[in-house]
C-alpha cells in the first residue's frame, strides 16, 4: 500500500525518492556521515515534491527518483577563512536521474561549491545547504519538466524584478536629486557638511533608499515569486518549509540601509 505524504492530494501524480547512493572514492567529510547525508537529500526532494504537487509513495509511483552522491568533501575552513571564495571550498557533487514507468525523463550532473562564511564558515553548514540547493534544484526542473511548474514562472519573477528595478531606481533617482537640492539650499550647516561633499552625500543617500526599497519590494512580492525558480537560492538559503523565511530574511537585510536613512536624515535635519 502506498504511504501518503500529510496534505499532499490523492488525485496528484506520484513520485517515489530512493535514497542515493554515496561513491567510496568520493567521501572527504568528518562532519556529517554518509547516512545523515542521505537523509537529509531525501527529506528535501520530499519536502519539495510535495510542495510541487507530487503525492510521494513508496510503491507504485509514475515518476521515480534515484542517483548518487559523487563527491561530498567537507574542504578547510581555515583555508576558507584566510582566502575566502578561493582556497578551501565545500563540495558536493550528485548526479540524478527522473524516470516514468521506466523512461528517463530527466538526468542531471550537480555542483555545489562554498568557500565562503564569517571565519571561514562552518563546513557542515555549507554542506547542508549545498545538499539542500542540490534537492532544489532537482525538484524545480522535474517541476518544469513535468509541467507541475508553469512555463513562464521563471519570466514572470524576471518581469516582477525588472519592474521592481525600475520602481526602486526611479525613486532612488528623484529623492536623492531632491536631497542634494535640499543639502545645496543651505550654505552653511551644522552638520559639517562641505559643498564639495554635498553631491557625494546625496549620492549615498540614493544607493542607500534604492537598496532599501529594492529589497523590501523582494521581501513583500508574491508567493508565486518567492517560490519561483529563479530566486530558488532564497528558499534554500532559508532552509525551511514556510515561505515567512525568506521574506524576514530579505527584510532584515534592508535594516542597514534604512539605518543609514534615518542617519543621513539625523544629519542633515
Amino acid at each position: 500500500m502506498s504511504r501518503l505524504v500529510p496534505n499532499a492530494s490523492p488525485n496528484a501524480p506520484t513520485i517515489r525518492i530512493e535514497y542515493f547512493h554515496i561513491a567510496e572514492e568520493g567521501w572527504a567529510c568528518s562532519v556529517l556521515t554518509r547516512a545523515q547525508a542521505v537523509e537529509l537529500l531525501r527529506q528535501e526532494l520530499i519536502r519539495y515534491f510535495t510542495e510541487l504537487g507530487f503525492r510521494v509513495v513508496d510503491d507504485g509511483a509514475e515518476y521515480r527518483v534515484t542517483g548518487e552522491f559523487t563527491s561530498i568533501d567537507e574542504g578547510n575552513r581555515l583555508l576558507r577563512g584566510l582566502l575566502p571564495g578561493i582556497l578551501g571550498a565545500a563540495r558536493v557533487e550528485a548526479s540524478a536521474r527522473i524516470t516514468r514507468r521506466n523512461q528517463v525523463v530527466k538526468e542531471f550532473d550537480l555542483r555545489q561549491r562554498k568557500a565562503s562564511g564569517f571565519q571561514g564558515g562552518s563546513s557542515k553548514g555549507l554542506l547542508e545547504l549545498s545538499i539542500r540547493q542540490i534537492a532544489m534544484r532537482i525538484g524545480s526542473d522535474t517541476g518544469v519538466t513535468t509541467e507541475q511548474i508553469a512555463p513562464d514562472e521563471a519570466a514572470n519573477a524576471m518581469r516582477y524584478l525588472g519592474i521592481l528595478t525600475g520602481v526602486a531606481g526611479l525613486v532612488a533617482v528623484v529623492l536623492g536629486w531632491l536631497a542634494y537640492q535640499w543639502l545645496a539650499a543651505i550654505p552653511v550647516r551644522r552638520d559639517g557638511i562641505q559643498d564639495g561633499e554635498k553631491p557625494f552625500v546625496a549620492c549615498f543617500f540614493a544607493l542607500a533608499l534604492f537598496v532599501a526599497l529594492f529589497l523590501l519590494g523582494l521581501a513583500l512580492a508574491p508567493d508565486r515569486i518567492l517560490k519561483s525558480r529563479t530566486l530558488l537560492f532564497l528558499r534554500a538559503s532559508s532552509g525551511v518549509k514556510s515561505i515567512a523565511a525568506p521574506r524576514i530574511v530579505i527584510a532584515l537585510l534592508a535594516l542597514p540601509a534604512l539605518g543609514l536613512i534615518l542617519l543621513f536624515y539625523a544629519c542633515c535635519v
